[in-house]
């Protein structure tokens, strides 16, 4: 299942990367340009998911859709920024095939400026699953949903199998992202505390740089990885900016009444 819109320049390499190992659903978000011309041509089916107020996929509404059209036990949740390796298809498919486990945790490696990060930033979800061992009610931006099986059903992948993600955002496409993607974040997790404390960006700095620009081995990428660590220091002080607005109720209005009190008593000596 390949979440996509408007991807005609890399789709059709990623259902050739998937396709010899089960059929490659598009959830397409209303591609406009060759998106579903391309897949037609591959052999691949596309379902325009249902439009959401939400800025990310894995929603209830979406993945209930979807769940309802999904022929295959098994899903794997994929995206037009990524590929696999064939050894690591082919260690899925032995798990899958054991039927011993229920989802799969698999670890995504990021590539950034088209250089390989090595574990800097990496990640791990359970992207493969069964259907029904997943509830995606009330999910949230970055979450895969709540697990309806226990831990021992589910199987983690050794290290050397992953998810290739190919990171294509220059600052500028970076920076068009942060607003939605922030808000987002904002919307489901509002109970979070804003950090008021200058140590919390001293330490948001520090655990960027440290454990995934040199622990986890990002500066033998060089500058490429540098930068992706700067852009995740930048957005988790935004997102802490944002808490703290919303919290505190400070808008345009509210700032501007404030600045009007300094304003009248600036203008008290030219009465």
């Amino acid at each position: 299942m390949i979440f996509t819109y408007n991807e005609e320049h890399r789709i059709e390499r990623v259902i050739k990367n998937y396709e010899q190992y089960g059929a490659v659903l598009l959830a397409d978000g209303g591609s406009t340009d060759k998106t579903h011309e391309i897949a037609s041509n591959n052999g691949c089916e596309v379902f325009v998911r249902p439009q959401t107020d939400h800025a990310f996929v894995e929603n209830e509404i979406v993945m209930d859709a979807l769940f309802k059209i999904v022929k295959t036990d098994w899903i794997f949740l994929g995206y037009a920024d990524e590929h696999m390796s064939k050894d690591t298809l082919e260690r899925v498919s032995e798990v899958v095939a054991s039927n011993k486990f229920d989802a799969i945790k698999i670890y995504r490696k990021n590539y950034f400026y088209g250089d390989f990060c090595n574990d800097s930033f990496k990640s791990a979800n359970n992207r493969f699953f069964k259907k029904g061992a997943y509830d995606f009610k009330d999910n949230f931006i970055h979450g895969m949903g709540k697990a309806m099986i226990s831990e021992s059903r589910i199987f983690n992948l050794p290290h050397q199998y992953f998810v290739h993600h190919f990171i294509d955002n220059t600052l500028d496409s970076h920076l068009s992202k942060l607003n939605k993607y922030t808000d987002s974040e904002l919307d489901t997790n509002g109970h979070s505390q804003a950090k008021t404390s200058v140590f919390y960006s001293i330490y948001v700095i520090l655990k960027n740089l440290l454990k995934n620009y040199f622990y986890e081995k990002g500066y033998k990428t060089g500058f490429a990885a540098l930068t992706l660590a700067e852009m995740n220091i930048f957005y988790d002080l935004i997102k802490n900016i944002k808490i703290y607005e919303a919290q505190n109720h400070i808008t345009n209005e509210t700032i501007d009444k404030k600045n009007n009190l300094h304003r009248t008593e600036i203008l008290k000596d030219f009465v």
